[in-house]
């Protein structure tokens, strides 16, 4: 917890100062996986597709061959 709470610090700042925009383009900058096929999985639904980042709003793009699409929230596996 010592080595993370400043880190947390720092990117609550960020976010406070700045909004999301910062904490994205830091996200994007370092993300694993993207231009990658993976599975999202909710409790209800089941996608597959191409990882192409993450929205303004933070919700993963999944371009799944029909078109992109948001998916807010899920697991996600390689």
């Amino acid at each position: 917890l010592d080595a993370l709470a400043p880190a947390y610090a720092r990117w609550e700042s960020v976010l406070e100062t700045g909004g999301f925009a910062p904490v994205r383009a830091e996200w994007l900058a370092h993300a694993a996986r993207i231009g990658e096929r993976i599975v999202a999985r909710t409790g209800t639904t089941t996608r597959e597709g191409i990882l192409r980042g993450i929205d303004p709003t933070g919700a993963m793009l999944l371009d799944t061959g029909a078109g992109v699409v948001a998916v807010p929230a899920a697991d996600v596996f390689f």
